[in-house]
């Protein structure tokens, strides 16, 4: 057994700037337009419990090393992941939204967005 402590720091690396920073930026955004009913600590909680998902998928991933095994488990980790931050979130998200203006659809478009280059990260940096 070989530890590489560069791959944990990136690792940490990734998975903070994703919860905190990601999270911080939307915040920060729905702050900025006008749609403050979502507390920063929400945002961060619901970013860092997301991440929840891809424990067992990196353990399904150290148990059969196969390339399809790899997609599939990331891939579903990541759904999860992206279902729990928008099961917690459009619902608050939407409730601001006034009759003229829709500016909850770019947040919520914006959350798939992020979670798709987040598998992208993870799937090549540290599954290749």
């Amino acid at each position: 057994f070989e530890m590489d402590i560069r791959r944990l720091l990136d690792a940490s690396s990734v998975i903070l700037i994703f919860v905190f920073c990601v999270s911080t930026c939307f915040w920060l955004a729905t702050n900025c337009i006008g749609m403050p009913g979502i507390s920063w600590g929400m945002w961060v909680c619901c970013y860092g419990y997301s991440q929840v998902p891809f424990i067992p998928a990196s353990i399904l991933i150290a148990v059969l090393p196969f390339e399809l095994v790899s997609w599939l488990a990331l891939g579903l980790a990541t759904g999860a992941s992206c279902l729990l931050v928008l099961r917690n979130l459009s619902t608050p998200l939407m409730a601001q939204d006034s009759a003229g203006h829709a500016k909850a659809a770019p947040f919520i478009l914006a959350i798939l967005g992020a979670h798709a280059f987040y598998f992208l990260v993870v799937k090549f940096k540290f599954f290749p």
